[in-house]
């Protein structure tokens, strides 16, 4: 995922941030922690 962050930036983002394994921040509501719901998902966010 880090490679296709860095193709964005290429492309002319400006922004690009990648949170890998999101079910481990501790923002994420205990009911959507439960493992198959989040299990190995990450957040890619930016802005152009």
């Amino acid at each position: 995922m880090e490679e296709f962050a860095d193709e964005l930036r290429r492309e002319g983002f400006q922004e690009v941030h990648y949170i890998p394994f999101i079910e481990r921040e501790r923002w994420i509501p205990k009911y959507v922690q439960a493992p198959w719901m989040l299990y190995g998902v990450g957040l890619l966010y930016g802005k152009k």
